[in-house]
């Protein structure tokens, strides 16, 4: 982990944490190939997230798809090669956060100009 994703956990918090997970875990597949038993991603930092729950989560978005053959692995799907490209769960949880704050500005922005306005007379 690089010091940008470790300001980017520490700024965003648990909801950061969580969307660099899912986002590591999907950029292992982004070649494309099926992949068997990939290393557990949390690991590293011993908490009690698990590797199950964010498989479950990447399959019910669409992201990744079970290997039929098998049963056991994953392979990524277009949808889940979009979603990196587009900034994946992290460029999400930014994308909701930037719009809240714009969304504060806007309201912070009119009420000043109303006061302004009311002041005039």
């Amino acid at each position: 982990m690089n010091i940008k994703e470790t300001l980017f956990i520490k700024f965003w918090g648990d909801k950061g944490l969580e969307a660099y997970y899912l986002d590591s875990y999907l950029s292992a597949f982004y070649n494309g190939y099926p992949k068997e038993n990939i290393p557990c991603i949390t690991e590293e930092f011993g908490l009690a997230y698990t590797q199950a729950r964010i498989e479950d989560k990447l399959v019910k978005d669409g992201y990744l798809r079970m290997l039929k053959s098998s049963g056991i692995g994953f392979v990524i799907t277009s949808e889940g090669k979009l979603h990196l490209n587009n900034g994946g769960y992290k460029g999400q949880l930014i994308d909701k956060q930037l719009s809240r704050l714009s969304l504060w500005i806007g309201i912070f922005a009119f009420i000043i100009s109303v006061w302004a306005f009311i002041r005039t007379f």
